[in-house]
């Protein structure tokens, strides 16, 4: 009996530690397995959420980049495109500017005109073109857009107290009557309205204009001319008074005030439908001297016989 009960309490003691050896064999498999899914979860999990924030990070970055980088084309192309626009823009020329030519800007007070060969008139005020007669005001330019020229003061000469009108046309200042001072003694007829009448040889005396006053050139005279092309097509018109000259209404517009004198010599008179003045500029040819001629025709310069008497009309030096 005893030994079969040590041989039973064997048995079950060698069954209790198998079972309990499989048990903890078991269990340490399972054990095993579950810390190493555990283990590999734990483990690639971070690391898995590392590289996917790293990778997403990497992806904006990239986004970043590409939408920086797609920016700063744009506003490059956009930059390019707005010199290429104000280049294309310069290049191309203001129409007036390629018709009439560049504007200076010559000050506040100062505007050019120019017409086309339609009658079409411009100004040229402050570096810029505009249609149109643009008036500028200044010290005593006149109010008229039409009359871009300005009234002097009163000219009195000092040798013989006569008094004469004078009038800017552009920068040039002129006498607006003719001359009536007499440079011959022997010369006793009334000067009147159309002014005394000279030779060339008189008219170039130093003395014959007053003081502070001169005989033009012929090239001071072309000013002139220039000049009052710049405000009509038709000079004459507007330097000829229309109750002077029997066959033109001119408006003398200008304030210049040009009368029909004609010429004179052997005690009669010339062409009294026509107005010649001196320039001081002889001509190669030596008999002859520059002087102006006004007609219906036009304003020109042009040759004239010394000995001739004609009209004087003087300028500021």
């Amino acid at each position: 009996m005893n030994e079969k009960k040590n041989f039973y309490g064997v048995l079950v003691a060698a069954a209790t530690l198998c079972g309990a050896a499989i048990f903890a064999g078991c269990g340490d498999d399972s054990s095993t397995s579950v810390n190493d899914e555990q283990s590999s979860s734990s483990v690639d999990t971070p690391a898995s959420s590392a590289d996917a924030k790293s990778s997403s990070s990497s992806k904006e970055d990239k986004t970043a980049g590409s939408s920086s980088s797609v920016k700063e084309d744009e506003s490059s192309s956009s930059v390019k495109g707005g010199e290429n626009s104000e280049q294309s823009s310069s290049s191309e020329m203001d129409p007036l500017v390629e018709k009439l030519g560049e504007c200076e800007d010559k000050g506040q007070f100062e505007v050019r005109h120019e017409q086309d060969s339609s009658g079409n008139w411009y100004s040229c005020y402050r570096g810029e073109w505009t249609e149109g007669l643009l008036e500028v005001e200044g010290p005593d330019w006149g109010k008229n857009p039409e009359n871009p020229t300005k009234i002097g003061e009163v000219l009195v000469d000092s040798r013989d107290g006569e008094s004469y009108k004078t009038v800017y046309i552009g920068s040039q200042h002129w006498m607006a009557e003719n001359l009536r001072y007499r440079a011959d003694e022997s010369d006793t007829l009334k000067a009147g309205r159309y002014g005394r009448r000279y030779t060339w040889a008189e008219a170039i005396d130093s003395s014959i204009c007053p003081n502070g006053w001169h005989i033009p050139s012929s090239e001071e005279w072309k000013t002139f001319i220039d000049e009052l092309e710049k405000l009509s097509t038709n000079p004459f018109e507007i330097i000829a008074d229309g109750d002077d000259w029997q066959t033109s209404a001119g408006n003398n517009s200008t304030g210049f005030t040009a009368v029909p004198a004609g010429m004179y010599s052997g005690g009669t008179v010339y062409r009294s439908n026509q107005a010649f003045i001196w320039s001081s500029s002889e001509l190669e040819e030596g008999d002859y001297a520059a002087c102006l001629r006004i007609s219906e025709k036009g304003v020109r310069v042009e040759g004239l016989e010394k000995y001739l008497e004609i009209s004087i009309r003087c300028i500021e030096d």
